[in-house]
Protein backbone atom coordinates (compact mmCIF):
# COMPACT_ATOMS: atom_id res chain seq x y z
CA UNK A 1 0.00 0.00 0.00
CA UNK A 2 1.59 3.22 -1.16
CA UNK A 3 1.13 6.69 0.33
CA UNK A 4 -0.26 8.17 -2.88
CA UNK A 5 -2.83 5.33 -3.04
CA UNK A 6 -4.36 6.64 0.16
CA UNK A 7 -4.25 10.18 -1.25
CA UNK A 8 -6.10 8.93 -4.34
CA UNK A 9 -8.70 7.23 -2.12
CA UNK A 10 -9.27 10.48 -0.24
CA UNK A 11 -9.58 12.41 -3.51
CA UNK A 12 -12.21 9.96 -4.76
CA UNK A 13 -14.10 10.21 -1.48
CA UNK A 14 -13.90 14.01 -1.64
CA UNK A 15 -15.24 13.96 -5.21
CA UNK A 16 -18.10 11.66 -4.21
CA UNK A 17 -19.06 14.13 -1.50
CA UNK A 18 -18.47 17.38 -3.39
CA UNK A 19 -20.05 16.57 -6.76
CA UNK A 20 -23.59 16.14 -5.39
CA UNK A 21 -23.19 19.27 -3.27
CA UNK A 22 -22.05 21.29 -6.30
CA UNK A 23 -24.90 19.88 -8.41
CA UNK A 24 -27.56 20.71 -5.81
CA UNK A 25 -26.12 24.22 -5.42
CA UNK A 26 -26.17 24.77 -9.19
CA UNK A 27 -29.76 23.50 -9.44
CA UNK A 28 -30.80 25.94 -6.71
CA UNK A 29 -28.95 28.88 -8.27
CA UNK A 30 -30.04 28.21 -11.86
CA UNK A 31 -33.56 27.34 -10.71
CA UNK A 32 -33.70 30.66 -8.87
CA UNK A 33 -32.73 32.48 -12.07
CA UNK A 34 -34.73 30.52 -14.66
CA UNK A 35 -37.48 28.97 -12.58
CA UNK A 36 -38.30 25.33 -11.92
CA UNK A 37 -39.61 24.13 -15.30
CA UNK A 38 -37.02 25.84 -17.52
CA UNK A 39 -34.26 24.46 -15.27
CA UNK A 40 -35.64 20.93 -15.48
CA UNK A 41 -36.09 21.24 -19.28
CA UNK A 42 -32.49 22.45 -19.59
CA UNK A 43 -31.22 19.51 -17.54
CA UNK A 44 -33.18 16.99 -19.65
CA UNK A 45 -32.29 18.61 -22.99
CA UNK A 46 -28.57 18.31 -22.27
CA UNK A 47 -29.03 14.53 -22.08
CA UNK A 48 -30.68 14.44 -25.52
CA UNK A 49 -28.15 16.80 -27.09
CA UNK A 50 -25.27 14.86 -25.55
CA UNK A 51 -26.60 11.56 -26.86
CA UNK A 52 -26.80 12.96 -30.40
CA UNK A 53 -23.27 14.38 -30.21
CA UNK A 54 -21.86 11.13 -28.83
CA UNK A 55 -23.50 9.14 -31.63
CA UNK A 56 -22.11 11.55 -34.24
CA UNK A 57 -18.55 11.41 -32.88
CA UNK A 58 -18.62 7.69 -32.13
CA UNK A 59 -19.31 6.81 -35.76
CA UNK A 60 -15.95 8.28 -36.84
CA UNK A 61 -13.85 6.37 -34.32
CA UNK A 62 -14.25 2.86 -35.75
CA UNK A 63 -12.76 3.60 -39.21
CA UNK A 64 -9.81 5.39 -37.58
CA UNK A 65 -9.21 2.41 -35.26
CA UNK A 66 -9.40 0.00 -38.21
CA UNK A 67 -6.88 2.11 -40.12
CA UNK A 68 -4.48 2.02 -37.18
CA UNK A 69 -4.81 -1.77 -36.93
CA UNK A 70 -4.24 -2.05 -40.69
CA UNK A 71 -0.96 -0.15 -40.22
CA UNK A 72 0.04 -2.53 -37.38
CA UNK A 73 -0.36 0.16 -34.74
CA UNK A 74 -2.39 -0.01 -31.56
CA UNK A 75 -5.19 2.60 -31.83
CA UNK A 76 -4.42 4.27 -28.50
CA UNK A 77 -6.01 7.62 -29.35
CA UNK A 78 -9.11 5.93 -30.70
CA UNK A 79 -9.43 3.75 -27.59
CA UNK A 80 -9.03 6.82 -25.40
CA UNK A 81 -11.62 8.71 -27.48
CA UNK A 82 -14.03 5.79 -27.05
CA UNK A 83 -13.49 5.78 -23.29
CA UNK A 84 -14.02 9.55 -23.16
CA UNK A 85 -17.24 9.29 -25.17
CA UNK A 86 -18.48 6.55 -22.84
CA UNK A 87 -17.71 8.72 -19.79
CA UNK A 88 -19.23 11.77 -21.49
CA UNK A 89 -22.42 9.80 -22.11
CA UNK A 90 -22.63 8.74 -18.50
CA UNK A 91 -22.01 12.30 -17.30
CA UNK A 92 -24.49 13.85 -19.73
CA UNK A 93 -27.18 11.38 -18.70
CA UNK A 94 -26.53 12.11 -15.03
CA UNK A 95 -28.76 14.99 -13.93
CA UNK A 96 -26.67 18.00 -13.12
CA UNK A 97 -24.97 20.97 -14.66
CA UNK A 98 -21.38 20.43 -13.49
CA UNK A 99 -21.39 16.85 -14.80
CA UNK A 100 -22.91 18.14 -18.06
CA UNK A 101 -20.13 20.69 -18.45
CA UNK A 102 -17.40 18.10 -17.95
CA UNK A 103 -19.24 15.57 -20.13
CA UNK A 104 -19.64 18.14 -22.92
CA UNK A 105 -15.96 19.03 -22.59
CA UNK A 106 -15.07 15.39 -23.23
CA UNK A 107 -16.86 15.70 -26.57
CA UNK A 108 -14.30 18.26 -27.74
CA UNK A 109 -11.30 16.57 -29.43
CA UNK A 110 -8.93 19.35 -28.30
CA UNK A 111 -10.02 18.86 -24.68
CA UNK A 112 -9.54 15.07 -24.98
CA UNK A 113 -6.00 15.51 -26.37
CA UNK A 114 -5.10 17.85 -23.51
CA UNK A 115 -6.74 15.52 -20.97
CA UNK A 116 -4.76 12.57 -22.40
CA UNK A 117 -1.53 14.56 -22.11
CA UNK A 118 -2.29 15.41 -18.48
CA UNK A 119 -3.14 11.79 -17.66
CA UNK A 120 0.02 10.61 -19.43
CA UNK A 121 2.16 13.03 -17.44
CA UNK A 122 0.43 11.99 -14.20
CA UNK A 123 0.97 8.30 -14.97
CA UNK A 124 4.63 8.87 -15.86
CA UNK A 125 5.31 10.76 -12.65
CA UNK A 126 3.56 8.19 -10.46
CA UNK A 127 4.92 5.17 -12.30
CA UNK A 128 8.43 6.32 -11.43
CA UNK A 129 7.55 6.60 -7.75
CA UNK A 130 6.35 2.96 -7.66
CA UNK A 131 9.48 1.50 -9.20
CA UNK A 132 11.18 -0.74 -6.66
CA UNK A 133 14.49 -1.06 -8.49
CA UNK A 134 16.53 2.03 -9.16
CA UNK A 135 19.99 2.61 -10.43
CA UNK A 136 22.41 4.59 -8.31
CA UNK A 137 23.40 6.74 -11.28
CA UNK A 138 19.73 7.40 -12.23
CA UNK A 139 20.34 5.87 -15.64
CA UNK A 140 17.22 4.80 -17.53
CA UNK A 141 16.07 1.21 -17.44
CA UNK A 142 15.55 -0.25 -20.89
CA UNK A 143 13.04 -3.07 -21.12
CA UNK A 144 13.60 -5.61 -23.85
CA UNK A 145 13.42 -9.20 -24.95
CA UNK A 146 16.24 -11.48 -25.93
CA UNK A 147 16.80 -14.85 -27.50
CA UNK A 148 19.65 -17.09 -26.46
CA UNK A 149 21.55 -17.99 -29.65
CA UNK A 150 24.56 -19.58 -28.01
CA UNK A 151 25.22 -23.19 -29.13
CA UNK A 152 23.55 -25.86 -27.06
CA UNK A 153 26.38 -27.83 -25.42
CA UNK A 154 24.25 -30.96 -25.05
CA UNK A 155 23.93 -31.41 -28.81
CA UNK A 156 26.86 -32.69 -30.90
CA UNK A 157 28.41 -30.03 -33.09
CA UNK A 158 27.92 -30.41 -36.80
CA UNK A 159 30.97 -30.02 -38.88
CA UNK A 160 30.69 -28.11 -42.08
CA UNK A 161 32.79 -29.50 -44.88
CA UNK A 162 34.00 -26.97 -47.39
CA UNK A 163 34.87 -28.45 -50.83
Amino acid sequence: FYAHDSVMAYLILLALLLVPLVEVTLFIVIGGILGLWPTLCLAVSTAFAGTALIRQQGIGILPRAQAEFANNRLPVNELFDTLCLFIAGALLLTPGFATDIFGASLLLPAFRRRFLAILGHFAQVHRGSRTSTTHADNSPVIDGEYEDVSPDESKPHRRLDHH
